[in-house]
């Protein structure tokens, strides 16, 4: 057996309804020593990863991010962790789970005690296992970098199977997402940007959400052009959370050396803010930077470079309408 199947026979016979997220990061807080979520010394090492992202490691579908797994060993707390599987499991869920786990480990606690501590040992084991297991993938095609007699120890996307390889980990991409039907609370900020752009340009009074229904031609088909870049963006924000050990610092670089590359466009002189839009956008396209994500050969798109610029205006970094024009 390994650590997901030990995961999901703990989560076959929770005593509650969390859901896969849930009760995974509760594991791990148990297993660190965080007693409840006002703990205030030690953090979860997966706190900051989309739950969707999380969801795909337990049933599979992608590896796990292993240094944050070592994060989780180094900090363990052995005590606190068998302490709550004697109390978090009845008598009867402990057997259950003996029972099961006997399927794979028959030998699994035969000195006859109570599960916490056998179940506390293995638990580590498992993870221990699991951090030290390489991923294994065959690709239907070689890639540039496998014909040219380049090794793994890089990154790259490979278009013949649609996902990221890093250092002989295989990560699944996930699928581009749409935009909603309502504007969501996050895209507020762009959102707000857009129509002062329109407005300016059409010589009216600012533009409200409640406008964007009256929005036609070029600005209509323009703002719906930029929730799709939006959401891209976003997409490619969840690709780099989930693939990188140090997923802030890749997307500061994205963002940062994005802004630096069109930055003379941007600070240009224009006769409205639709028009500095349209220019920074033409500009974008031709972006590259120093971040890993970068680096993915056919991965990152024009509609991924224009989004970050939507990006850059929720962080408050970019303003279509400039005050002194």
């Amino acid at each position: 057996m390994d650590f997901i199947k030990l995961y999901e026979i703990l989560y076959s016979n929770r005593p509650d309804t969390l859901d896969e997220y849930g009760f995974f990061m509760l594991l791990i807080d148990r297993f660190i020593g965080i007693e409840d979520s006002t703990s205030p010394t030690i953090k979860n090492p997966f706190l900051g990863i989309e739950k969707d992202t999380v969801e795909r490691y337990l049933r599979r579908q992608n590896p796990f991010n292993k240094k944050r797994l070592k994060d989780a060993r180094r900090l363990r707390k052995i005590d606190c962790f068998a302490k709550f599987i004697s109390t978090y499991y009845s008598e009867t869920q402990q057997f259950n789970i003996e029972t099961e786990l006997h399927k794979y480990r028959p030998n699994f606690n035969d000195v006859g005690d109570s599960i916490a501590y056998p179940i506390t040992d293995l638990f580590v084991e498992l993870l221990d296992e699991l951090i030290n297991t390489k991923a294994i993938h065959k690709t239907s095609v070689k890639t540039d970098q496998q014909s040219s007699g380049t090794n793994d120890n890089r990154y790259y996307y490979d278009p013949a199977d649609k996902k990221i390889h890093i250092n002989g980990n295989v990560i699944n991409i996930p699928p581009e997402i749409s935009p909603p039907d309502t504007i969501e609370d996050e895209e507020i900020p762009y959102v707000n940007e857009l129509l002062l752009a329109y407005a300016d340009a059409l010589g009216t009074a600012p533009l409200s959400k409640d406008d964007i229904d009256k929005l036609n031609g070029k600005y209509k088909d323009n703002f719906i052009e930029q929730r799709i870049n939006y959401y891209s963006a976003i997409r490619i924000c969840r690709i780099i959370r989930e693939a990188y050990s140090n997923p802030e610092q890749e997307l500061k670089a994205w963002k940062t050396q994005t802004f630096d590359y069109i930055s003379d466009t941007y600070r240009d002189d224009y006769p409205n803010g639709y028009k500095r839009l349209v220019a920074v956008l033409k500009k974008v396209v031709d972006s590259k930077t120093t971040a890993a994500i970068d680096s993915c050969d056919k991965l990152i798109q024009a509609k991924d470079r224009k989004g970050v610029c939507h990006l850059l205006a929720n962080e408050g970094d970019m303003h279509w309408v400039q005050e002194d024009e």
